[in-house]
């Protein structure tokens, strides 16, 4: 298995696959941030190296620490719903800048990476921790399902943005919810 890490998550692919940390690459932060002001990319890219025809990008986010955020992230205007697109923007327009830099290094293992025929996968990651309900009763379960409702609120806002106009099929995962491909994660 080959692994690329996010502080206390781990994501691993077969090792017929290439797996970058795309945004502490050498070439995003020496070249792409340089050029775009510090702009903010998608965590993982990986794919299976047999398979051209495929990418899948992975943006992590932990809030195990602090599940006001999370809550706050999550409301419509919040970080999460503009963030994440842009995110995904972000590192098409750098792959495409590392598609015709000529950095041989680079292209070596994105080959085709833009293709225009290439299947995109994007999968946000969300980890947290569901607060311990301090208050029984009707005010904890609505926060739950006010959870609940957020976070297919954001799964259908970022769903329309990408699938309809993009063809990039996109993906929610919470705690305990597995991948649809090969890759897994863990959790420390």
């Amino acid at each position: 298995m080959k692994h690329a890490s996010d502080d206390k998550i781990t994501i691993s692919v077969p090792d017929d696959w290439w797996i970058s940390k795309w945004d502490k690459s050498e070439f995003y932060r020496n070249d792409v941030c340089q050029m775009a002001g510090g702009q903010k990319a998608v965590d993982i890219l990986c794919r299976p190296l047999d398979e051209a025809g495929k990418l899948v990008m992975i943006e992590l986010k932990d809030y195990r620490t602090d599940y006001n955020k999370l809550m706050e992230d999550l409301k419509p205007g919040g970080r999460l719903v503009s963030e994440v697109p842009q995110k995904l923007l972000n590192t098409l327009s750098g792959l495409l800048l590392g598609a015709r830099s000529g950095n041989n290094h680079f292209t070596h293992e994105t080959t085709g990476i833009l293709n225009i025929d290439r299947k995109i996968s994007f999968y946000l990651l969300l980890v947290y921790t569901e607060q311990s309900p301090k208050i029984i009763g009707t005010r904890s379960r609505l926060n739950v399902q006010s959870l609940d409702s957020m976070l297919e609120n954001l799964k259908q806002h970022i769903r329309r943005k990408l699938s309809s106009k993009f063809n990039i099929r996109f993906t929610l995962l919470i705690p305990d919810q597995a991948p649809a491909e090969a890759w897994s994660y863990t959790i420390t």
